[in-house]
């Protein structure tokens, strides 16, 4: 729930809200956006939701934090949103 604090990146919990994908690793544990379309429209659908919420909210992957020494979501998140067209934009 938006409400509940999460446990995500130290010192933006309190501010932040979290979201996750099954993947972003290969076979050798080496960091791969492998994410499927179901999974890209639908983490760009509920990204867009939040911000229609939110509007003055920064979205940024793990990795975009201050002293995040990890690769996660293992793609660029601002760059992918400015290049990705879903197949299906649901409602705000």
């Amino acid at each position: 729930p938006e409400n509940q604090i999460a446990n995500g990146v130290a010192g933006y919990n309190q501010h932040s809200i979290h979201m996750s994908y099954i993947g972003g690793v290969d076979g050798n544990n080496k960091p791969i956006d492998n994410r499927n379309e179901s999974q890209k429209e639908a983490m760009f659908n509920l990204i867009m939701k939040l911000h229609h919420r939110y509007p003055n909210a920064e979205i940024k992957g793990h990795r975009d934090f201050p002293h995040v020494q990890k690769a996660c979501p293992s793609f660029d998140v601002k760059q992918w949103l400015k290049e990705y067209e879903p197949t299906v934009l649901q409602a705000a």
